[in-house]
């Protein structure tokens, strides 16, 4: 294989991180369930890296479970291979089919187990089809389309991916199956929507949300409010004299400027003794700031 590989442009080898070949599933010939234990992940790290070494290329790890026995297991094995991924140096392939699949079968929403997954590490998504058998249970498909569930989930995770302080990521679309051959208009509408998803996530770059960079409004603006009903009487009075109370708390945040203010303080109790000099109590000296600008 090493010779194969010689030559040829490869960005990373991908390994399905499973059990031993031989056990549950891997008896019938599948991929077998990987159930994380110390020998486990050590034993994958030593894989990994005889991988790396003899090919010279970079690996990517999937998540390749979907019948987790229960709840417990399957966030240790989340963690687990985020742990391996860590001690190889490797990146991490979610399939989030398979973790969508693992998750409804132990009767949880898909999107809790994105906090158990280390997006820093991650650079590839991988969707399919799922199936529903007779007894409710969710199956992998390579034969059907992409539910709206999961593309729902690749949009809500947008923000998490972010965290992933790679410039290329990848969204793989696994329609495999034949079928598709008789099938293009499906297979086509599939591949499209991943083709959007993905310029979107690798054009939307880490950045702070609008919601972080308007915090400091949302606070003056609720300031305002706390004066409205603590001074009685106060927007009317100002309005009569033609004076808009934003625009005059605005002067007076901007006049704490030039002193050497630390905080403003909600209410006295908030003051300790040690800072009393450079704290300010809200009612207290915006009134004083009315006074000294309209009755110097």
């Amino acid at each position: 294989m090493k010779k194969w590989l010689m030559g040829k442009e490869i960005k990373s080898l991908g390994v399905h991180l499973i059990g031993e070949r031989s056990q549950g599933l891997g008896y019938y010939g599948f991929s077998s369930h990987y159930l994380s234990s110390k020998l486990a992940e050590q034993r994958a790290v030593d894989f990994i890296n005889r991988i790396k070494d003899t090919f010279e290329t970079n690996v990517w790890l999937e998540n390749a479970n979907f019948y987790s026995p229960d709840t417990k297991s399957l966030i240790n094995s989340l963690q687990s291979i985020s742990d391996i991924c860590r001690k190889t140096s490797s990146l991490l392939i979610v399939d989030l089919s398979h973790l969508s699949i693992d998750a409804t079968n132990c009767k949880l929403p898909p999107a809790l187990l994105a906090g158990k997954i280390d997006w820093e590490l991650v650079v590839e998504i991988h969707l399919s089809g799922l199936a529903k058998g007779s007894d409710g249970t969710l199956h992998d498909s390579h034969s059907l389309t992409v539910p709206p569930i999961l593309w729902d989930l690749v949009s809500e995770l947008n923000t998490l991916w972010k965290l992933s302080p790679l410039q290329t990521k990848y969204l793989t679309v696994e329609h495999s199956d034949q079928d598709w051959i008789t099938r293009k208009d499906e297979w086509l509408s599939d591949i499209s929507r991943a083709l959007r998803e993905i310029d979107r996530i690798n054009q939307n770059s880490e950045d702070k949300s609008s919601v972080h960079k308007r915090a400091q409004e949302y606070a003056e603006a609720y300031q305002v409010k706390i004066l409205k009903k603590r001074i009685p009487g106060i927007e009317s009075a100002l309005t009569e004299e033609k004076i808009n109370i934003e625009t005059l708390h605005q002067d007076w945040l901007n006049s704490l400027k030039q002193r050497d203010v630390l905080r403003i303080a909600l209410t006295h109790e908030d003051i300790l003794p040690s800072e009393n000099s450079r704290v300010i109590q809200l009612e207290v000296d915006f009134l004083e700031f009315i006074q000294r600008r309209f009755n110097p």
